[in-house]
């Protein structure tokens, strides 16, 4: 039986990354053309603490926005729940479109550090995922 994440219930986030297909086309003049598909990966996430009160810190909200910055961005983490682990295609800095709860925005992964007492003992059910979100509108 395949492994099924203990977030199953609770994932409250669907990101679709757009990934190279297989395949490849060519437009009207026969130029090569990289073909997407949508890769969805449902997840559990939540503001990422700044250390101190949940989500300050890190977040643009409730702050005056300086010169060329956003004041719309929000930093999340949590856990994947479908897949289990992201694809070997999608790397740090890789974008998505996320839809968090009634929210669109859009999702830049951040690299994460695993844990070495998690690898050693061998418990990687539930794989961690952090990013940042630009919402839209």
């Amino acid at each position: 039986m395949p492994a099924r994440s203990p977030f199953t219930n609770f994932a409250n986030a669907i990101l679709t990354f757009s990934v190279d297909s297989v395949g490849s086309g060519s437009d009207t003049k026969g130029n090569p053309l990289i073909i997407k598909e949508p890769l969805i990966i449902t997840a559990l996430l939540s503001e990422a603490s700044g250390g101190g009160r949940k989500g300050k810190g890190k977040t643009g909200q409730g702050l005056t926005p300086l010169a060329g910055s956003d004041a719309f961005v929000t930093a999340v983490s949590g856990y994947l729940v479908s897949p289990l682990s992201l694809p070997a295609t999608i790397s740090p800095n890789a974008k998505a479109t996320v839809q968090w709860g009634r929210k669109t925005g859009e999702f830049t992964l951040e690299p994460s550090i695993a844990n070495p007492y998690i690898q050693a003992m061998g418990i990687d059910i539930v794989n961690k995922i952090q990013g940042v979100i630009r919402w839209k509108g």
